[in-house]
């Protein structure tokens, strides 16, 4: 039973810091998306899915400022109420603007995020999910079944449309860098912590005696065959 104590205090270390990444990843996801309303407002053509979008992105930041000033739920609840509707807006963002690098780049830290807080099934599970989603998208653009984006939102003549993409993509970027920096600090921490040294002290192989290199006098008479002389003791090297 004592046993068991050391690995179920790791698991709930595991989960608070899970918890504690969460937090402050849904509160960067609630600028983030206030962000994105007023992008794609401002800087998008005024198509009839235009609203559609910009109130799902408010519904996002609506549905992500609960936990953020509440901290409830936490968890798995917590986990799935970011990554769902991040992954979501990824992918709308394919349906309206195409293989622009704002929607590949917020689908890749959708995706990461859901291996980090939810792990690596679940990842595995949403990547599959989210293929599947894409290519029905363009299956439906290019057989006529969806409408195509609107070629003014991707006119790379259009100062707007690098304004846009590349927003998006510097601050997923930045969101995809700060929380490689939580994950690696969170190794140093893991790797120089006091259990850990004494667990590396402790270890058999470094607490044994180095065998010497060094022959003894005992050995080295019996290599040449004769006696051991009676009247000298002989120590052995370690």
């Amino acid at each position: 039973m004592k046993e068991n104590l050391p690995e179920a205090r790791s698991d709930d270390e595991a989960l608070a810091w899970r918890s504690d990444v969460a937090q402050l990843v849904t509160r960067a996801f609630v600028g983030i998306f206030v962000t994105s309303a007023a992008v794609i407002g401002f800087a998008m053509e005024r198509v009839p899915n235009r609203g559609v979008l910009i109130i799902g992105t408010l519904v996002a930041a609506g549905a992500l400022a609960i936990p953020a000033f509440t901290c409830r739920p936490r968890g798995a609840a917590l986990a799935w109420l970011i990554v769902g509707p991040s992954l979501a807006m990824a992918l709308m963002g394919y349906s309206r603007v195409g293989v622009l690098s704002g929607p590949g780049v917020s689908l890749m830290v959708a995706l990461m995020l859901a291996g980090l807080l939810l792990g690596h099934r679940a990842m595995i599970g949403l990547t599959v999910l989210a293929a599947a989603v894409l290519s029905v998208i363009a299956w439906a653009i290019v057989s006529g079944h969806f409408p195509a984006p609107h070629p003014a939102d991707i006119d790379m003549r259009r100062a707007g449309t690098w304004a846009r993409s590349l927003l998006v993509s510097f601050v997923a970027s930045s969101l995809f860098g700060g929380l490689m920096v939580v994950v690696v600090t969170r190794m140093e921490r893991a790797c120089c912590s006091p259990a850990k040294k004494r667990c590396a002290v402790s270890k058999p192989s470094e607490l044994a005696p180095k065998p010497s290199c060094k022959p003894s006098r005992a050995s080295s008479w019996r290599w040449w065959g004769g006696s051991r002389p009676a009247s000298r003791t002989t120590s052995t090297t370690i």
